[in-house]
């Protein structure tokens, strides 16, 4: 996993809550923590480097937070 790969994740949850602020709370509700819960599987169980960590955790925090 690379930074491209944190980036397009983070770019997707930012759509997310451009749409539940848009939309109002709730409406991508399953979506959304469907999404987290494979991010946060796929992120935290991937191999990378560890200065890449800290982006992968607030990457991760970021989807769960928004779920």
């Amino acid at each position: 996993m690379g930074i491209g790969d944190v980036t397009r994740l983070h770019a997707i949850t930012a759509l997310y809550r451009s749409v539940d602020y848009e939309c109002g709370g709730g409406t991508l509700y399953a979506e959304v923590g469907r999404f987290a819960e494979a991010a946060a599987y796929r992120l935290l169980n991937a191999c990378y480097a560890d200065t890449l960590r800290p982006r992968v955790l607030t990457t991760v925090a970021e989807a769960r937070q928004l779920a």
